[in-house]
Order: structure tokens, then C-alpha cells, then sequence
């Protein structure tokens, strides 16, 4: 029925923006207001404590839009949404629980509902979705946009090329919403020339705001499966919401079949609340935190330092530099292999270790003898692991069995020999069928019969991403990740770098291929803000990449080294992340340099990383503690300033600290050439501890910025809260 002025419909209810004032408090109050203002065609739901929904027809802004709606919480706007953008509005009507906005003329037949969301952990949440009935439009033709203005600070979604931090200034331009490859499709030639702004490897549909709001797609709804989407930022070309940034939902209709991906909007106190509540929600890690490995000594990957020129004699030549550098303290005389539990860090064997790609064996003329090679690194206190991907090339003897068990995807589903040959990074490849249960056996399987005969401890899981199956249209987006990582999780030392609804499987998540450059554009800042992205997004055992990046060239693999300068910011930034990872040896950087000593510390870059690895030691019972908490509640161990003071607005757009927990404040520089910054402490009194800051046990106020704070290059400026309350300290 059609619904008149002054007509109120008792559901909780949501809001947006922060500047504007709630109309109304109850819902007399609301009554008087509707009616002395005139609402065109406007409903609005009111519950206690003043939260409530409007939803209003043909927002007056510049464009034909089905409705606008308004999410309110405590008199101020939370969410503000405008859904069916180029719609002519319709009535809004009501059935029971639900608010239902039909569109009009062409798109007749087309409507949005708005309902109470349903279900554990949906307390303060609507979910939006659109259907299409029947309508005047070639059926599948027609999309669905929805888009959100970004009033406030938004953060979260995805892992980018560009990771700015929060994301209201970033630029996604329309495209399916899904995991992929930074560099994917690789055009020849270009394979690393400058990308645009893209998603990659690690996302999740699900947005905060300062405000207090969550935006989340839901990839099932009322248990009907969602259909593929696109996202875009900044990039729609829609005039709504002109002053501020734009979120936008792009979603296919197709007649009588099941509703778009439905759109949940929540709203709570503070962005603190809310993002604990959501990551509460999500299932625990079973038997606790992924393998403490990773967090209790470095990566050495050969990557970066050898790329494909990897073998035997060099594998060894790299760890025994190691323990002479002193980087890795070598084991006591007599004592056996893995003494300490294998805490002296992890040799990771990168591409090309196999005669062929699809191979999961060493090239016995790379490698002559594996086995004696892996018992020689543990020996010297090293755990051992290998890189492995999806792929196999076609003549590979792994094709030809994959191929004949069916467990490759396939270009026909009802034809085993019908291997479909996909593009990746080293050419075309056939790929395994991580959504197929016996593909993952054969896979798993293989594994493990390569550490049987071997030793070696673990895998350093490739690719994965969602966007090399989109050629497969029976696959759903997210399930080839889970798939992959799924695996991966059979193994007890892994580390993956995908993620899509997968954070309660036990791995580390690695970032991926950081370049060797300063930026948010993959460079080191974007280390810090993709960390503190994981943390919102529920994957919290963050394993930066290489420190210094990958040496990468526009053109291809084969790149210059970082300067010194980069190398030792990136190592400090990186030092009290949950994990650590090297590659390109600190030795090499000061041979590049003369082995000159930096500044007036008269310290070499080995001297100096090892160090930051001993400074590293005494906080590793606190992020053992975080990863503890982690695994049970999805915490972030890495978080940003918002995270212990929501009050503050300053503490929203900081992008170069971060806290290790609540207490434990980061501040590197991140500046090429910088030798000073300024540093925002949250409330409380803090304590200087940094690595060789000069002004180390000095206590400071809280809730304000220390300028110009000194920071040469042999510095990192780290700040502890001795307490909440500066009445109480001292």
C-alpha cells in the first residue's frame, strides 16, 4: 500500500554523515517534524535511543535516483546511501517488516526493499537489495547502482595498488569486485609498468566509517547466493553527493531470479565498537594462532636476491653468510638441530627450485641433494620452506597426470581432456582446480610426499587470486581462494597471500610484491597501511613483503637495489609488524654503499638490522600475547590510532603510526630524506623507548603532537602508555 506522511513503521534503524542533526528523537517528535517539513514521498522507521531509517523518493540531487536513504544514530547521520541511480522513483510502500521503494516508467517492475537484518551478530543493521520482477528493460542488461557518500573517514575493502589511507581520495574505477593479481592480465612487455588502481590479492566486501557505520555486501542472503558485483571509488561519473568522495555498488538484474547482492548497513557508538563487534562475529582460528615461526626470527626468501638463478650452493651460501654476519646467532657448540624450536629463522627456497612449473620435486641439477641441503639448514637452526603455485606448464609430466585424473579446470566440464590454459606470469599454464576436493588431495598429497623425502618444514603458498578463474563462470567469486588457502591450512608452516572470507583458516597472509619505492603506490608507506587494512579486515597475522621490496624494474624482475636510506626506514617500519621477511641481504646494501657507516652512529646497515632484531626480541612476548587474543577474537595486532581513542579526530587520517595493541606507539619515517617528524600521541602519558632515540626515557602528554621530533636515519621512534589517566601517573 501506499504509505502517507506521518505513517511510521517501528524497526531499528541506522545514519550517516556527522554533520547534521537528527529531525527528531521519538517518534511524536518525528510525526510534527514530517509534517511541518513536507517530506516528498519519505518514510522513516524510528526505534529507541533515537535510532532510525528514512528513506526518501526522488532525491533532489542532480540525477534520476530511485531513493535516498539516511541511516541515523544518536541525532546524527551515520550512513547516507542513494540507491538506483538513473531510476525515476516510484511509490514507497510497506509490507510487514519491509520498505519497499519501486522505481517508475521503463524501470517499472523494479524495486528496492529495505528490511531489519536478520540473524546472530545483525543487531542495528538493514539489508538492502533490488529485484526485478518484471520490467521494460532487455532482460540482464540492467544494473543496479548503489552509492554511499563518504562524509566521514572510511576505511577498509580491499588490499590496493594505491593504499591510501583512510580511502575516501581513493580511485577505483568500475570493475568486478573480486582477488587479484596486482599485475594481471600481464600484457607483453608492460608487466610492471605503472598500474592503475586496482584491487589485488586480499579483500573483503565490508567498509568502516568514523561515524560509527559498516557497509557490508553480503555474499548470502535469506540463503540465496549473491551475484557478482562491481565496486568503484571516486570513479562513476554519477553528480550525487557532489562535495564529498563516493562508494558505489554496481549490481546486474536479472528477471524472476534471486535478489541482487544485498547491501547491509549497521551503525554503532564508534568505529572502535563497531569493528570489534564485526571481527567478533567471525569464527575463532581452531588450535590458536597460525605457526610462531614467522614472528620468532626473519624470512630469508631467496626471491629478491637470487629470483630465478636459485640452486643448492647458493641456498647454503645465504645461510652461512647469515651466521657469520651475526644477523642469525649460531647454535652452541653439540647442540642438535632446531634447539630452539627453530627460532633462528626461515629459509624460504623461491621460484624456479623445480625442474619444471607444475612440478612439486627439485631439479636434481640445480639441487643435487635436497635432502642433505635441508639437514644442513636445520643443523644451523634453520626451518626450511618452498614456494608453490597452482600452475603447470603443458609439458610437464604434473600436466599430463593432473590432466588425466581431471583435476585441472577445465574448458568443459563433462571432458577431463579439455585443460584450459590460463595466463600468468611466465606464460600460459594450466591450473589446478582448487575448488575440487580430489584436486586438493592429489595436490596435498604431493606435498607432503616432497617433505617425506626431503625434510622440508613448509610452503610459501603463490597466486590464488580470484581473477584467473573468471574466465570459469560456474565458479563463484571468493570460492578458488578459499580453496587455495584451504591447503594450505593442511600444513602446519604456510604462509598464503589471498584472502576472501578466509580469516579463520591458520595461515599467515602475506602482502604482496612491495616495489622498492617510497609511496602508498606499492612502496613502504603502503606497508604500514595495508597492515593496519588487514587488521580491519579480520586477517591480522600479517606477513609484510621483502624489506627494501623486490628490486622490480618497470619492464620486468630485474630491478636496482633500494638505497640505503629506504632499506633502513623499511626495516624499522617493519620491526614491530607480527613478522619480519629479508631478501635482499643487509651486507649487500652496505657493499653497495662502500661499507660506509651511517651518519654519526658509525653503524653499518648489519649492524644496525641486527640491532632492530634484538630491540624486535624484547617486545616478542607482547605480539605473542596479541596473537593469542588474535586467534580467538580476530583483534588486530596491528592497529590504527582510532583504535584507543575514537573521540579524536586526529587520530583518523594518520597513516605513518600505528600501535602494536593499545599501548605500543610505531612512528617511522617514511619520508625520503627526512630526518625529523612530527608524532601524534593519543590520551595518556607515554614514554619515549625507541631504538637509539636520544630522548629515550623522557615521558610526554598525550593528546597532542610532539613537532619536529628528531629521527636521523639510525632511529626509530617507538612510545610506550604508561598510563590512560595523566592524574594517575607518577
Amino acid at each position: 500500500m501506499s504509505i502517507a506522511l506521518g505513517f511510521f513503521l517501528l524497526l531499528p534503524v541506522f545514519c550517516l554523515g556527522q554533520s547534521e542533526r537528527a529531525p527528531c528523537s521519538s517518534q511524536s517528535d518525528c510525526q510534527a517534524f514530517t509534517a511541518s517539513h513536507h517530506f516528498e514521498q519519505k518514510i522513516q522507521s524510528v526505534v529507541h535511543d533515537g535510532n532510525y531509517l528514512m528513506v526518501e523518493s526522488a532525491a533532489k540531487d542532480g540525477n534520476s535516483t530511485a531513493g535516498r536513504l539516511q541511516l541515523w544514530r544518536g541525532g546524527k547521520t551515520v550512513l547516507e546511501a542513494y540507491s538506483g541511480i538513473g531510476m525515476p522513483a516510484g511509490s514507497i510502500t510497506v509490507d510487514r517488516n519491509k520498505l519497499h521503494l519501486a522505481a517508475d516508467g521503463e524501470y517499472s517492475g523494479i524495486s528496492m526493499s529495505a528490511k531489519l537484518a536478520e540473524g546472530e551478530h545483525a543487531e542495528g543493521c538493514f539489508d538492502i537489495e533490488w529485484q526485478a520482477r518484471s520490467s521494460q528493460t532487455q532482460d540482464g542488461n540492467q544494473a543496479v547502482t548503489t552509492c554511499l557518500a563518504m562524509r566521514d573517514f572510511w576505511f577498509g575493502g580491499a588490499q590496493l595498488s594505491h593504499q591510501e589511507w583512510p580511502v575516501n581520495h581513493v580511485r577505483l574505477p568500475n570493475e568486478p569486485y573480486k582477488s587479484s593479481d596486482l599485475y594481471f592480465p600481464f600484457p607483453d612487455n608492460q608487466m610492471f609498468k605503472l598500474y592503475a588502481h586496482k584491487t589485488t590479492s586480499v579483500l573483503e566486501p565490508l567498509w568502516f566509517t568514523s561515524a560509527g557505520g559498516k557497509v557490508q555486501v553480503m555474499d548470502q542472503i535469506d540463503g540465496k547466493v549473491s551475484k557478482p558485483y562491481n565496486v568503484s571509488i571516486n570513479m562513476d561519473g554519477f553528480n550525487v553527493a557532489p562535495s564529498v568522495g563516493k562508494l558505489c555498488f554496481h549490481q546486474p538484474l536479472v528477471l524472476h531470479q534471486q535478489p541482487t547482492a544485498a547491501i547491509r548497513l549497521c551503525a554503532g557508538d564508534n568505529p572502535h565498537t563497531v569493528i570489534s563487534k564485526h571481527l567478533a562475529s567471525l569464527d575463532p582460528i581452531p588450535a590458536g594462532p597460525p605457526n610462531s615461526a614467522f614472528a620468532e626470527a626473519p624470512v630469508w626468501s631467496t626471491w629478491a636476491r637470487f629470483k630465478m638463478d636459485v640452486d643448492q650452493s647458493k641456498v647454503l651460501g645465504m645461510a652461512r653468510e647469515l651466521l657469520a654476519s651475526g644477523l642469525v646467532p649460531p647454535l652452541p657448540m653439540g647442540d642438535s638441530a632446531l634447539s630452539s624450536a627453530g627460532t633462528r629463522g626461515i629459509i624460504e627456497i623461491d621460484d624456479m627450485w623445480t625442474p619444471s612449473y607444475g612440478e612439486l620435486v627439485f631439479d636434481t641439477v640445480k639441487f643435487p641433494n635436497p635432502k642433505a641441503m635441508v639437514d644442513e639448514l636445520h643443523a644451523m637452526g634453520f626451518k626450511v620452506t618452498v614456494w608453490v603455485m597452482p600452475f603447470a606448464e603443458r609439458s610437464s609430466p604434473a600436466f599430463l597426470e593432473g590432466q588425466r585424473l581431471g583435476h585441472w579446470m577445465r574448458e568443459d566440464v563433462s571432458d577431463a581432456e579439455s585443460s584450459a590454459m590460463v595466463r600468468w606470469w611466465h606464460g600460459y599454464a594450466a591450473l589446478l582446480n582448487a575448488t575440487s576436493e580430489a584436486a586438493m588431495n592429489w595436490f596435498g598429497e604431493r606435498l607432503q610426499r616432497l617433505q617425506s623425502y626431503t625434510g622440508v618444514d613448509g610452503f610459501k603458498f603463490d597466486a590464488g587470486e580470484d581473477d584467473y578463474v573468471a574466465i570459469f563462470p560456474s565458479v563463484k567469486d571468493g570460492d578458488f581462494v578459499k580453496g587455495w588457502v584451504s591447503l594450505a591450512t593442511r600444513f602446519s608452516l604456510v604462509e598464503v597471500r589471498v584472502g576472501r572470507s578466509t580469516q579463520s583458516m591458520r595461515a599467515w597472509v602475506r602482502q604482496f610484491d612491495k616495489d622498492s619505492r617510497w609511496g602508498t603506490n606499492n612502496g613502504l608507506k603502503s606497508l604500514i597501511t595495508g597492515a593496519l587494512q588487514f587488521g580491519l579486515l579480520g586477517y591480522p597475522f600479517v606477513l609484510p613483503d621483502m624489506i627494501g621490496g623486490n628490486a622490480y624494474a618497470d619492464e620486468g624482475f630485474e630491478g636496482s637495489l633500494p638505497t640505503r636510506e629506504l632499506y633502513v626506514r623499511w626495516a624499522q617500519a617493519n620491526v614491530l609488524l607480527p613478522a619480519m621477511q629479508f631478501s635482499i641481504a643487509p651486507a649487500t646494501i652496505d657493499e653497495a654503499n662502500d661499507n660506509t657507516t651511517i651518519g654519526k652512529s658509525g653503524l653499518t646497515v648489519v649492524e644496525l638490522i641486527k640491532g632492530l632484531l634484538e630491540f624486535r626480541n624484547s617486545y616478542l612476548p607482547t605480539l605473542k600475547h596479541l596473537m593469542e587474543d588474535a586467534a580467538k577474537h580476530h583483534l588486530p595486532i596491528v592497529r590504527p590510532l582510532f583504535w584507543s581513542a575514537p573521540e579524536d579526530p586526529f587520530t583518523y587520517t594518520i597513516y605513518d603510526q600505528f600501535l602494536v595493541g593499545d599501548d605500543i606507539l610505531v612512528a617511522p619515517v617514511l619520508e625520503f630524506g627526512l630526518h625529523r617528524r612530527d608524532v601524534y600521541l593519543p590520551k595518556g602519558v607515554w614514554r619515549a623507548v625507541g631504538f637509539n632515540d636520544h630522548h629515550a626515557g623522557q615521558t610526554f602528554d598525550g593528546g597532542k603532537w610532539l613537532y619536529d621530533y628528531v629521527s636521523p636515519l639510525e632511529t626509530l621512534l617507538v612510545f610506550k602508555r604508561m598510563s590512560r589517566d595523566p592524574t594517575l601517573y607518577g
